[in-house]
């Protein structure tokens, strides 16, 4: 049987100690507090005044008080802004392939991608084969997936309004790459640098000068321009998306490799910036040091900011 004020009592030499005799009674444990500290007062948390500042003194660090009782705030209000956010609608799987209109948007996307030979089908062979071949010649080979989304651009505005309209894009899945080995795929890290907000406003400021004006445009398919170098990719297309050569083949993971730099894939977007600056020097624009994707023609006086695909 053991007592706590034993305990305590044989641990420190036999002297007393102010430890409760049992279980039961430590709530009773004295903690040489006053009860009378307890009691707040926010008289003690306003800002104290220096005698040094003449009649008004130089305030301290400031303390902010809150209320007693504050009221709930709430982080998401439901409260619909009375204005166009321009955010475009996700179209679920469901209504993307039951949809007539969603369907031709993706339709497009899968036809425009292949007429740009973005991958080859032809060159189709099992994942099995690629990768016991890699592990034989000690090379890297990266295989990822393709998915198809699809969202809707206006959809706040009337069914019978022409600028409402879906858009399909077909992208890579590049946050689940696996090498031969089926281990997670090291990229070159070949991160882009777009443009800062100060690079915009420059050029509106410039664009703001007698005689002078402001375009924008947008690059066309802008990611799949560039060709992807370095470590060979292969790709799985959905299996909806087969063709029927390779259904009565029985394949069973056919991948092929992917030559585009396209959209989802790590190191798209460097080789996209890599390209359009080479394009860019080559009709007389000159890169403005220490300043990213902002560019200087200095015949034509042209002030140029690229972000990602937009230029401005």
């Amino acid at each position: 049987m053991k007592c706590k004020g034993v305990e305590e009592t044989v641990a420190h030499g036999g002297e007393e100690t102010e430890a409760p005799d049992s279980e039961e009674e430590d709530n009773a444990f004295h903690d040489h507090r006053d009860d009378s500290d307890d009691d707040y007062d926010a008289s003690e948390c306003l800002p104290a005044f220096s005698p040094e500042g003449g009649e008004e003194g130089i305030p301290a660090m400031p303390t902010i008080i809150r209320p007693t009782h504050q009221t709930h705030r709430d982080h998401t209000p439901l409260i619909q802004a009375p204005f166009n956010v321009a955010v475009a609608r996700s179209v679920s799987k469901k209504e993307m392939y039951s949809n007539p209109k969603a369907q031709a948007a993706v339709r497009q996307e899968w036809d425009r991608l292949r007429l740009k030979r973005c991958w080859s089908v032809d060159l189709v062979r099992e994942w099995r084969d690629v990768a016991a071949q890699a592990r034989t010649d000690e090379t890297t080979a990266h295989v990822g997936r393709l998915c198809c989304i699809c969202v809707e651009k206006g959809s706040e505005l009337l069914a019978t309004d022409t600028r409402r309209k879906f858009k399909g894009r077909v992208v890579f899945l590049g946050n689940n790459v696996k090498d031969q080995n089926w281990d997670y795929a090291v990229f070159q890290e070949l991160s882009s640098c777009p443009a800062i907000m100060e690079g915009s406003r420059s050029a509106d400021c410039y664009g703001c000068i007698p005689g002078h004006d402001v375009m924008q445009a947008d690059a066309e398919q802008a990611y799949i321009q560039a060709k992807l170098d370095g470590t060979p990719a292969r790709i799985e297309i959905p299996r909806g998306e087969w063709p029927e050569e390779w259904v009565k083949r029985g394949m069973i993971r056919p991948v092929c490799p992917l030559h585009l730099a396209l959209y989802g894939h790590p190191d798209s977007g460097g080789h996209w910036e890599a390209h359009c600056e080479a394009h860019l020097a080559s009709v007389g624009f000159e890169r403005i040091p220490d300043w990213h994707s902002t560019f200087w023609h200095p015949e034509h006086k042209l002030f140029l900011v690229v972000y990602v695909d937009d230029f401005k």
